[in-house]
């Protein structure tokens, strides 16, 4: 019974609003597979998998039963709370079975329901004393690309839990449920590999032909890599002159039959569905596995898809969120950065110290033994920056002299080219090499958003700030670095200004010089397997100099300090900027006056038709 609490269509369930879901919910409950996996997009009935599957044992199978969300707080305690329970009170065959645990003599809590024959626990994958205890027939894993590496120090989550089933040998069964994440590094991307790989082939209303829906054509395909295959949901456009004048018309949405090419309108969807089945595309596989697509999902539609396509191909993150959550893809990383020499080819004369485009300037110090580096960054619309300033200064840190520089850097007033005043909104002060002289110094200025800064690979959030001082008196941002890297490297890629661009000025305007180009090159991303456990890292195995990409991960994350509402309304922030700059002008004019003269950086010392559109985009796999 799908509740009112956690359905847009409560009341009893229906497979036929999913036929996809059938044989899936089949095989969950059927003896023929003991391992079954669902790579899934959001929104496509993947949760209800589970949910169904803890209704069917309860009532047909009695069994030990184990769910394993994420981690227990939020995710476990919300998930029986808002899905579970629910689903126990409105299910007139479950609601005699698991008595509610405000009863006096149920003896069951949130994360623990004993029924006749057998019991379910909710635990999460980053708790090893849930993971550790009382035999389980049947696991149901959801999300498991958002998992932790391990529990504890206990090890693969995953591996915990096969070893509460050995006592059920040939009847137990493993679910594992999830939206994938990035190409090499996914959880559920190894189990897909391991199953029968099933793709939902449903009949082109117009030819009859039997194709799976996908964004680009891969199946049945084996001259073609997957991901680069043609476009399939099209979509009329205006042309322009470029592609921001280009109009999209996303409410235009059709699918394109890969055999007779004919556009297909999402009316037919529906008897498509009905008329579909699961094709095994590695059928010697003895573990079920299925790919649910967001095309196929009733409850997305194409036009939405359309849309949602072109608000975030220009933005990397809400790119990778649209391919694995709203199509069930993997994430085609852009790999390492660019060639160097490219990027010290972009080099251009900026009109001011602060380009037009700016709205809002951060500043970020590496710590090393002998010197403080600083960058100063400024920030427009969808995070297109503008490196302002890098500079060096010589000395011992833990002595005031180059802190002082630091001081003047902060304090200074930028000029913005539409003669508006600019200061640093944001500071991140690296603090893992010598965090001492780096407390003195921020302990004092956190009022002015001058923080220290802590990378810490593999955080619980890419960024977050402490609850409470420590005992330094300092609240420490920690940032996992590895996450603003890939966005780094992906952006250092990009070949035309906009959304995520970086903009380099003249080396004798900005002090960026071949030396800070090169260190872009210094890195190079790692991924290593522990059993199921992904351990993501970037290595420098050349041992060259990397500050540059630390001072970008460092500026980037103090403008995320300062909220999403923020990064949000850049645009609007550099709209008021040019405001405030032509209100400055206006006043100046009517007194005139001599201009001061724009402040240069100081040289950084050198170091040894119309028609129809696709939706593009190299990024997605599967």
């Amino acid at each position: 019974m799908l509740s009112a609490e956690g359905s847009a269509q409560p009341g009893p369930w229906q497979t036929a609003r999913a036929p996809y879901l059938r044989e899936i919910m089949d095989v969950v409950s059927g003896r023929e597979h003991q391992d079954v996996t669902v790579v899934k997009c959001s929104q496509s009935g993947g949760t209800e998998v589970i949910n169904n599957a803890v209704g069917y044992y309860i009532d047909q199978e009695p069994s030990p039963l184990l769910v394993i969300q994420p981690n227990v707080k939020p995710m476990a305690e919300a998930w029986s709370k808002d899905r579970l329970a629910p689903m126990l009170r409105d299910t007139p065959r479950l609601q005699s079975k698991v008595k509610d645990p405000r009863s006096r003599d149920s003896g069951n809590t949130v994360l623990h329901k004993v029924f006749p024959g057998g019991y379910i626990t909710v635990v999460g994958a980053n708790s090893p004393a849930g993971l550790a205890s009382r035999p389980i027939r049947v696991v149901l894993a959801d999300e498991l690309d958002r998992w932790t590496s391990s529990a504890g120090t206990e090890g693969d989550p995953l591996k915990l839990a096969d070893a509460r089933q050995i006592t059920f040998r040939h009847r137990k069964k493993k679910v594992k449920v999830s939206s994938p994440g990035n190409e090499g590094e996914s959880r559920i991307e190894k189990e897909w590999k391991a199953s029968d790989q099933r793709h939902y082939y449903v009949p082109c209303p117009h030819c009859g032909h039997e194709q799976p829906l996908e964004w680009r054509d891969t199946a049945g395909r084996p001259d073609i890599r997957p991901g680069t295959g043609p476009w399939r949901l099209v979509w009329e456009k205006l042309e322009g002159a470029n592609e921001d004048e280009t109009v999209h018309r996303p409410e235009t949405a059709k699918y394109q039959c890969r055999a007779c090419e004919a556009l297909i309108d999402e009316t037919h969807k529906p008897a498509m569905l009905a008329s579909g089945r699961w094709v095994k595309h590695n059928p010697t596989s003895t573990r079920a596995g299925f790919h649910v697509s967001g095309l196929l999902s009733p409850w997305l539609r194409w036009k939405d898809l359309a849309q949602d396509w072109l608000d975030s191909k220009d933005d990397d993150e809400q790119r990778k969120t649209f391919f694995n959550t709203k199509l069930g893809l993997l994430y085609v990383l852009d790999g390492d950065a660019a060639d160097p020499t490219k990027l010290s080819s972009r080099c251009a004369p900026f009109a001011a110290e602060v380009p037009m485009g700016v709205g809002l300037l951060t500043l970020a110090v590496d710590v090393q033994g002998d010197r403080l580096e600083v960058l100063v960054i400024g920030w427009g619309a969808k995070e297109e920056c503008w490196v302002i300033r890098l500079q060096r200064f010589d000395g011992d840190p833990e002595t005031d002299e180059p802190w002082s520089h630091v001081q003047a850097l902060l304090d200074r007033v930028y000029l913005h080219e539409s003669g508006a005043e600019m200061r640093i909104d944001a500071a991140m002060i690296d603090s893992g090499f010598k965090k001492d002289p780096v407390y003195r110094f921020v302990r004092p200025r956190e009022a002015r958003r001058v923080y220290a800064y802590k990378g810490k690979e593999g955080a619980t959030h890419p960024i977050a700030r402490a609850q409470k001082p420590n005992k330094d008196g300092v609240r420490l941002w920690t940032v996992d670095p590895n996450v603003y890297k890939d966005l780094l490297f992906g952006r250092l890629r990009r070949s035309a200004p906009g959304a995520g661009y970086l903009h380099f000025g003249k080396p004798e305007e900005t002090g960026v010089d071949e030396a800070f180009f090169k260190q872009f090159g210094a890195e190079k991303r790692l991924v290593e397997w522990k059993g199921l456990a992904k351990v993501v890292r970037y290595v420098n195995p050349s041992k060259l100099r990397n500050e540059a990409i630390d001072l970008y991960v460092m500026n980037l994350a103090a403008l995320r300090s300062l909220g999403p509402l923020v990064t949000k309304e850049l645009a609007t922030r550099q709209a008021n900027i040019q405001l405030a700059g032509a209100k400055k002008r206006a006043a100046e004019s009517e007194t005139p006056s001599e201009a001061p003269p724009v402040p240069k950086a100081r040289p950084r010392p050198r170091h040894g038709g119309g028609g129809w559109a696709t939706g593009g985009g190299r990024w997605g796999k599967w």
